[in-house]
């Protein structure tokens, strides 16, 4: 009864704080316009992220921050640079493969301002999601749960929280507004087939994330690896267009959910499957590789 509670009230004080935050930026974005160009769906579901995940931690029975265990990295920007390695090739492989399969075809360029807002959203929005879901959510959930138990459910949250539908209103921001986006939460147009890859490929990439960091102690590998997927399926939407709209060729691959940053389909999820492998392989060779990198960058 107290975590509904509690979720409840983090709820609420979420549709309130979304539009003073985002009159808050636009008027920041006079200065700094790729803070002023983010739309505010995209700002309402990050303080509905942040005010359920803060319901959820004020739920558990003990938080104690000292236990979150994690360390000082020594080879923090070796696991942040191969981790973008590891995620970004397999994505590029994806897409490749996507133009060879003719389920898309290529076109349009990009500019260095649009590739400098991409770049930047990709590790801002790296970060914060790896500190709150992996750094804070999963780390104090291990203080009561196993680290599966804990790394499942956190990861379904980190994917449900992800296919959060926007309205797409075009009414002016007032008050109300994250009210009127919360009437159409999951009012999704897309198909169930592919809201369910979707839901499978984000549960599979909070796994791996989850698994990199009880493993390093760390978030540097798993910021590494969120800021390259992210970073080269954004960048790729410039370059790269579906030309399919429904889900026909899955189980195999489906029209990128949530505004194309999702690929769902097998072949998405086997990209994932070989992120984890190299990852796996270079732990077991992390401090050899390390040494190796730093040799040639003398």
């Amino acid at each position: 009864m107290k975590g509904c509670l509690t979720l409840t009230v983090g709820i609420v004080v979420s549709m309130w704080l979304a539009p003073p935050v985002y009159w808050l930026l636009q008027r920041l974005g006079e200065d700094l316009p790729c803070l002023g160009a983010l739309p505010f769906h995209r700002i309402w579901r990050r303080i509905l992220l942040g005010g359920i995940v803060g319901a959820l931690l004020v739920s558990l029975k003990t938080l104690d921050f000292r236990r979150l265990r994690l360390r000082k990295n020594r080879y923090g920007w070796f696991d942040f640079g191969y981790g973008f390695l590891f995620a970004a090739v397999p994505m590029v492989l994806l897409m490749v493969v996507y133009i060879h399969l003719d389920v898309c075809r290529t076109e349009g360029g990009i500019e260095l301002l649009p590739f400098l807002r991409v770049a930047a959203r990709a590790v801002g929005v790296s970060i914060f999601e790896e500190t709150l879901f992996r750094g804070l959510l999963y780390r104090l959930s291990r203080q009561e749960i196993s680290a599966y138990t804990s790394a499942l459910w956190t990861s379904w949250m980190f994917a449900i929280l992800h296919l959060i539908h926007s309205s797409g209103s075009t009414h002016p921001v007032d008050i109300w507004s994250g009210w009127r986006e919360l009437q159409c939460l999951f009012n999704s147009t897309l198909p169930c087939s592919t809201l369910l890859f979707a839901l499978v490929s984000l549960t599979v990439v909070g796994l791996l994330l989850c698994w990199v960091t009880e493993q390093t102690c760390s978030l540097a590998l798993p910021i590494g690896l969120h800021v390259g997927w992210i970073f080269v399926i954004q960048t790729g939407n410039f370059f790269v267009k579906f030309q399919m709209e429904s889900p026909g060729n899955l189980p195999w691959v489906g029209p990128n959910a949530v505004s194309g940053t999702i690929p769902v389909g097998i072949l998405a999820i086997l990209a994932f499957c070989f992120t984890f492998y190299l990852c796996w392989r270079y732990l077991h060779a992390r401090e050899r590789l390390c040494k190796l990198a730093a040799i040639s960058l003398l």
